[in-house]
């Protein structure tokens, strides 16, 4: 099976008080846990972007932006114009657990036989937020220590003007082998978390490249540990000290609780040599 590769990063993040035991896991060893996925029609393979996997009790949930998942705008819930059809599928390259080079190629539908969603996607104000989550069933023979989610309830508050990174896979740029490109930030605005009362994204001053959509959004806190900010969603064309566009992660974390309590199936995909 040929594929035109997409890149997944799945995130190993350390946050004192969301996540759980892996504190003391350095910053330069996220790179240990990329993948690779493809965005599918029922025809080809044609959207590109980036995204995180948590695990959380017993489950694993693939976080990514709606319109990497979908093909679809998440303003308009639309298809993108220049795409022949709206996405029925992703594609996840795993590498065996044992860090060897054999990969393993799953691909998992995004609806199910009657053209039900098998995602969510998280809602404001009645208007579709640019984050989904997918639960994910992953083979055991691919099973990593993915981090573990412990609170989803907690939060942090940071300050604007503070220096992030996020990493992802610009289109065509396959870095150091399967190693995704690190950019930096200074955010620019925060938005109220909890309830929400405005919008829950996080803007920054650095134009995100093409294929660095779903990009998990890192800050280092003043106890100088990693913590998972936001999930970038686009680019900001209207004004001049905004550059980008992410959402808070808080969003996926209470989509997958609710999934989780909700006891939705995790789903199972059709596994691939590669």
């Amino acid at each position: 099976m040929k594929l035109s590769l997409i890149i997944l990063l799945v995130q190993l993040m350390s946050s004192t008080k969301i996540y759980s035991q892996q504190d003391s896991l350095r910053f330069d060893e996220l790179i240990d846990y990329s993948f690779i996925i493809n965005g599918k029609s029922n025809s080809e393979f044609q959207t590109s972007g980036t995204g995180s996997i948590l695990k959380y009790k017993d489950k694993f949930y693939l976080i990514t932006n709606f319109h990497v998942l979908t093909g679809k705008d998440s303003k308009t819930n639309e298809k993108f114009p220049d795409l022949k059809d709206t996405n029925s599928a992703i594609s996840i390259i795993f590498q065996n657990a044992d860090r060897k080079s054999k990969f393993i190629v799953i691909v998992y539908p995004i609806y199910n036989s009657k053209g039900e969603e098998l995602f969510r996607t998280y809602m404001f104000k009645n208007q579709i937020i640019d984050i989904s989550v997918l639960p994910i069933d992953v083979p055991e023979k691919v099973l990593k220590s993915f981090f573990e989610i412990n609170d989803l309830d907690t939060t942090w508050s940071y300050e604007p003007d503070k220096k992030v990174s996020f990493w992802g896979f610009p289109d065509g740029n396959f870095k150091n082998s399967w190693q995704p490109t690190e950019m930096t930030a200074k955010t620019v605005r925060n938005s109220q978390v909890g309830e929400f009362i405005f919008d829950p994204y996080v803007f920054f001053d650095n134009e995100p490249i093409k294929g660095m959509s779903g990009s998990p959004l890192y800050i280092i806190d003043n106890d100088n540990k990693i913590k998972f900010l936001s999930v970038v969603s686009n680019v900001v064309d209207d004004n001049p000290k905004i550059k980008g566009r992410s959402v808070y992660s808080l969003c996926a974390l209470q989509l997958i609780k609710k999934m989780y309590e909700e006891k939705i199936p995790s789903v199972i995909g059709e596994e691939y040599d590669y």
